[in-house]
């Protein structure tokens, strides 16, 4: 192990104003629904294929769910009725 030489110069001291323009700028943004963000970003191939595939899985889960809960009871059957 070597010794390390130098001094520290420590924390960075405490800066409000950066702070509060960062917090205003934020505020700003929420407020306004304005966004700085790159909205040039384009999607890769394989981000589509993957979103792709989520939504076909969520469908059949959606159609499976749908299908579980209107099959029906008893009382559309044979015996159900004849009462």
């Amino acid at each position: 192990m070597s010794k390390v030489s130098g001094t520290s110069t420590g924390n960075a001291d405490y800066d409000k104003k950066k702070y509060q323009a960062k917090r205003f700028k934020h505020e700003q943004a929420f407020y306004f629904n304005k966004f700085n963000g790159n909205s040039d970003l384009i999607p890769t191939p394989e981000q589509i294929a993957n979103k792709k595939k989520r939504e076909e899985n969520e469908a059949r889960l959606q159609a499976k769910k749908y299908e579980k809960r209107h099959r029906g009871g008893y009382h559309k059957t044979k015996k159900g009725r004849k009462k």
